[in-house]
C-alpha cells in the first residue's frame, strides 16, 4: 500500500462468521515491496571521497567530509576559505605566506628629538616579505643625549630631615617625615592641626575647663506660686561654669523655694450616711470627695421598689411562697375539640392567687371520656415496596414506594411501567470493549441485556476503545538548529508518527556549512568577514571588520632615487581599496628616502667631511665653511 507495511494483529476474534483480524500498519521511509519494507540504500555507503578543492578567485572551495547520503548517492556541502595571499588554481590550495620565514628583529638604532627618545618597536610588521618597525616615542624628563634619556639629579637624595613644627595664625603646622626631591633639593608637606585654645611656640594651648567640675548649681527660690531652680550639672566655658534655669508650677503654692503639700494627702471620705427611703426608692450613699481637707458626700445610687419601701429597705411580693402548679383536668369541648390547661399558671401580686391558660386541640377522630379518640392505622404498617412485576415481554411494572392507610386498611401504593430499553453502559477493560443491546422482562419483573464485546487494537480509553494514537498527529518539519558553532543543520521534511506512542520521531536533516563571504564595499568602507558561525536559531552570520579606504590614505612611497609617489583619493570597488596617485620629482641636492616605512620624503644630499674640511658641491647648502 505505496510506503505502508499492513499486517494483521494476532490471535484475532472469533464471530459467527469466523475469525477477523485487526490490521496494523506500519510507514517504510524507503518504501515497500512483497510484503516488507525496503532497507536504506545508504546504509553501507561512507561518503568519505569528495571532489578535489578548487580556486575561485581568492577563495578555495572544498568539501565537508563524510558527506550525505540520498538514494545511495552522496553529496557534499561546500566550505569557503579565504586566502589572504590568494590561490593556487593548479593545486587548489591558499598560497603561503611570504612572511613566513621572516623574524623582524633587528630595528634601526634610537635617536633624539629634543627632549624625546625615539625607539622603534620589535619585533617589527612583516609585509610581502619586508619588514617595517612602528616608531615608540619616550619624554625624557631630565633631556635626551646619544639615543638615551639623562639620568634624574634626584637619584641617592633621601629627604628624611623635615623642619621642626611651628605655630601659624591659631593652627599647629606639622611636617610629613618623609619629603619629595625635586632637581636635586628637598620640600617637606605640611598638615595643618586646628588648636581650639590657641597656640604658643609650636604647641596648642590646654583646655581651661579640663579640671574644672561644674556640680555645685545656686539654690532654688519662689516666685508667686512657681518654683525656680537650677540643673545640677552645670557646663564650663573658659574656665567658668553656667547652670540652666527650669520652672515648675506649684498647684498648692510655693515657699522657702519648695512646693507646698496636697491639705487632702492622708483625708480619707469613706463614711458616708446610711441607707435611707426616698419615697418608693432605697437610696444608698457613695464614698465621698476632699475638697480643702474636708469631706463631701454628693453621690448615691437610688433603687426603685416595686412593693413600696419601708425602713429603708424594700417590701415583699405578696405572691412569695405561692406556687401556681396544680391546673384543672382535661375536658372535652363538644364531640370535635379537648381543652388542656397549661401545667404551670400565674399569680396576681394584687390578690396573691393563681390562674391557668388553656388550648382548644382538635381531635381528628372525635373526643369522648375527656379525651381524643385514637387513629384506626395508628398500629398499621403500609410502608413496604411491593415487588416488580411484567406488565408485557418487554415492560416490567415497578413500585417505587409504600401505600397509605385509610379506616385500618392499606391500599393506593405508587409505581410506573418501566420499558426494557436502557441497556447498561458499554464498558472496556483491557483490550475488550463491551456494548448491551437487545431487553427482556424476566419473571420477577427485572430486564435483561444480550452483551456484544470487541477487542480494542489501541487498549481502551475511558469505557470506549482508544483511537489510533497517531489519529490527530501531525509531524511538522522543524526549524533550522545549529549542528555545531559553524555548521547549520537544515531539516527537509517531518518526522514520521510511530502508532505504538503517538509521537513523532526524528526529522530528514541535512548539514549545512556557514560560508565567509568575499570582501565587499559600503561608500568607501570596505567589509571584511570572519569565518561563519551558527546562531541557536539556526541561521549563519559573520563578524565584519570595516575599514574605511577613504581615510587610511597609504604613506608616500618612494618610486625612485629622485621620485616619490603620494596618494591622493582613495575608494572601494569589487571588495578592495583603490587609489589615485600622482609622482613628485625631488629638487637638486636631495633624494628620496623612507628610513622608518612610516613615508617617503625629500632629504638632503650631505656628503660627510674629508680631513676635517667642508665637502660638497661649491653651491651645495650642506657646505660648511673652513675657518683657517
Amino acid at each position: 500500500m505505496g510506503n505502508v507495511r499492513r499486517a494483521y494483529v494476532s490471535p484475532g476474534t472469533c464471530t459467527a462468521n469466523g475469525c477477523s483480524y485487526s490490521p496494523q500498519d506500519t510507514t517504510c521511509p524507503f518504501g515497500c515491496s512483497a510484503g516488507a519494507c525496503n532497507p536504506d540504500s545508504c546504509a553501507s555507503v561512507a561518503c568519505t571521497s569528495p571532489s578535489p578543492p578548487r580556486c575561485e578567485g581568492s577563495n578555495r572551495i572544498s568539501s565537508q567530509t563524510p558527506g550525505t547520503c540520498s538514494g545511495g548517492t552522496c553529496t557534499y556541502a561546500p566550505q569557503t576559505t579565504f586566502c589572504p595571499q590568494g590561490c593556487n588554481s593548479a593545486t587548489g590550495n591558499c598560497n603561503g605566506d611570504p612572511c613566513a620565514a621572516v623574524t623582524c628583529e633587528s630595528p634601526p638604532a634610537a635617536t633624539c628629538m629634543g627632549n624625546t627618545r625615539r625607539g622603534f618597536v620589535s619585533p617589527g610588521a612583516c609585509s610581502g616579505g619586508l619588514c617595517t618597525y612602528s616608531p615608540q616615542d619616550i619624554a625624557c624628563a631630565n633631556g635626551c643625549a646619544n639615543g638615551s634619556c639623562l639620568g634624574d639629579p634626584c637619584q641617592g637624595v633621601t629627604c628624611t630631615t623635615p623642619p621642626p613644627a611651628v605655630c601659624s595664625g591659631g593652627n599647629r603646622l606639622t611636617y610629613s617625615s618623609t619629603g619629595t626631591c625635586s632637581g636635586g633639593g628637598c620640600s617637606y608637606p605640611s598638615t595643618p592641626e586646628p588648636c581650639a585654645f590657641g597656640c604658643s611656640g609650636s604647641t596648642c594651648n590646654p583646655d581651661p575647663c579640663a579640671t574644672v567640675t561644674c556640680n555645685s548649681p545656686p539654690g532654688a527660690y519662689c516666685m508667686g506660686s512657681t518654683r525656680y531652680f537650677y540643673s545640677s550639672t552645670g557646663t564650663c566655658s573658659g574656665g567658668g561654669c553656667s547652670y540652666e534655669l527650669h520652672d515648675a508650677a506649684c498647684t498648692f503654692g510655693c515657699s522657702g523655694g519648695s512646693c507646698n503639700p496636697d491639705p487632702c494627702a492622708g483625708v480619707s471620705c469613706n463614711n458616708p450616711p446610711g441607707v435611707s427611703c426616698f419615697g418608693n426608692a432605697v437610696r444608698t450613699y457613695s464614698n465621698g470627695t476632699c475638697n480643702s481637707g474636708n469631706c463631701q458626700y454628693t453621690s448615691y445610687n437610688d433603687t426603685p421598689c416595686t412593693y413600696g419601701c419601708s425602713a429603708g429597705a424594700c417590701n415583699a411580693n405578696p405572691c412569695d411562697g405561692v406556687s401556681c402548679n396544680n391546673p384543672p383536668a382535661s375536658v372535652c369541648q363538644g364531640t370535635t375539640h379537648l381543652r388542656r390547661y397549661s401545667g404551670v399558671g400565674t399569680c396576681s401580686s394584687a390578690t396573691g392567687s393563681c390562674s391557668y391558660g388553656y388550648t382548644d386541640d382538635p381531635c381528628s377522630f372525635g373526643c369522648s371520656s375527656n379525651a381524643c379518640n385514637p387513629d384506626p392505622c395508628a398500629t398499621v404498617n403500609c410502608s413496604a415496596t411491593p415487588p416488580a412485576i411484567c406488565s408485557g415481554p418487554s415492560t416490567a411494572y415497578v413500585y417505587t414506594g409504600g401505600g397509605t392507610c385509610s379506616g385500618g386498611t392499606c391500599g393506593g401504593y405508587p409505581g410506573q411501567p418501566v420499558q426494557c430499553n436502557s441497556p447498561p453502559a458499554q464498558t472496556c477493560t483491557g483490550n475488550t470493549q463491551t456494548v448491551w443491546s437487545g431487553g427482556s422482562c424476566g419473571g420477577a419483573g427485572v430486564c435483561s441485556y444480550t452483551s456484544n464485546p470487541t477487542t480494542c487494537q489501541w487498549g481502551c480509553s475511558g469505557n470506549a476503545c482508544a483511537p489510533d494514537p497517531c489519529l490527530s498527529v501531525t509531524c511538522t518539519t522543524p526549524a533550522d538548529t545549529c549542528a555545531d558553532a559553524v555548521t547549520r543543520l537544515h531539516y527537509t521534511g517531518p518526522g514520521t508518527c510511530n502508532s505504538s506512542n503517538g509521537q513523532c520521531g526524528p526529522a530528514p536533516s541535512t548539514p549545512q556549512a556557514c560560508p565567509t563571504p568575499e570582501p565587499t564595499c559600503s561608500g568607501t568602507v570596505r567589509i571584511t568577514y570572519g569565518p561563519g558561525s551558527c546562531s541557536g536559531n539556526g541561521v549563519c552570520g559573520n563578524s565584519t571588520t570595516p575599514f574605511d579606504c577613504a581615510a587610511n590614505i597609504p604613506p608616500p612611497v618612494c618610486v625612485s632615487n629622485s621620485q616619490r609617489r603620494i596618494y591622493d583619493v582613495g575608494s572601494c570597488a569589487a571588495g578592495a581599496c583603490s587609489y589615485t596617485s600622482h609622482t613628485m620629482n625631488c629638487s637638486t641636492f636631495t633624494h628620496c628616502a623612507d628610513p622608518d616605512g612610516t613615508g617617503a620624503y625629500c632629504e638632503l644630499n650631505c656628503e660627510p667631511r674629508v680631513g676635517g674640511k667642508g665637502g660638497n658641491a661649491p653651491n651645495s647648502p650642506c657646505r660648511v665653511q673652513q675657518q683657517d
